[in-house]
């Protein structure tokens, strides 16, 4: 194992700090590979990582266009690679009709729970790129005894604000899809707690993962499956990986 941080405190010290939360160096990136195959968010993906010793699982949700939550990364690429089906969102029902490669089985929101129900040691990061927000209070809504097993990825400094006022308190800012400078996002994490900021691995080279760690805020890098590139991030302040791969846990 290359990193040997189990336990961190980050961010400002307010009400939402006050526990130490767990991290983990190692996230098991949509749910974890399985012989072979990635991003599938599938049952047989989450049991299969979760026995080789993953807690921490980032998982992609999509709406259906029934508007219904399932775990999927995409209606378009993923689609294709894991169902041979062509692009185009579908209704609940189609979805649950699909089948997946090498026999995976697809889960609905509420499959899903009932799964973390069984294992509620686990922390779920989201990854909900339509209505994000929306899709928290849906969360919330229904399961909300659930609610502290799950870590939102937020994607601008407004969603963190509306994700904590619905009641998550451990909250992760991702960068994939905002152009933030450096130090607005290092001035942000100094005055509002964030359990961790995840990046892409180009801007995992930069200066940034050094400035969070000055500041007590981890730095994750996604995806990373390559020892070597591992070697150079943690070098650079990182502080863990998203990976669809068990072995790095050895």
């Amino acid at each position: 194992m290359f990193f040997n941080d189990k336990v961190v405190s980050s961010g400002a010290d307010n009400n939402y700090a006050k526990e130490l939360l767990p991290l983990s160096p190692f996230i098991a990136h949509a749910g974890g590979s399985i012989n072979t195959v990635a991003y599938s968010n599938s049952q047989e993906a989450l049991d299969y990582n979760y026995e080789k010793g993953f807690r921490f699982i980032e998982l992609d949700f999509e709406w259906t266009s029934d508007g219904k939550l399932v775990l999927l990364h995409d209606w378009a690429t993923v689609l294709k690679m894991l169902f041979n089906e062509p692009a185009g969102r579908r209704s609940l029902e189609e979805f649950k009709n699909f089948k997946m490669k090498e026999g995976l089985r697809q889960l609905t929101l509420e499959q899903f729970i009932d799964w973390l129900k069984r294992n509620k040691d686990v922390f779920v990061i989201t990854d909900i790129k339509t209505n994000n927000i929306t899709a928290l209070e849906r969360i919330k809504g229904q399961f909300p005894i659930m609610v502290e097993n799950f870590i939102p990825q937020v994607y601008d400094f407004e969603e963190y604000f509306l994700a904590r006022k619905l009641g998550y308190r451990h909250i992760i800012l991702t960068l994939y899809r905002s152009n933030y400078l450096d130090e607005e996002i290092v001035n942000f994490a100094k005055k509002n707690y964030l359990a961790a900021v995840t990046m892409p691995i180009k801007r995992g080279l930069t200066n940034l993962p050094r400035m969070l760690k000055e500041i007590n805020v981890p730095a994750y890098v996604h995806t990373v499956n390559d020892e070597e590139l591992l070697k150079e991030l943690k070098e650079n302040g990182v502080f863990g990986i998203y990976t669809d791969l068990a072995s790095f846990l050895r």
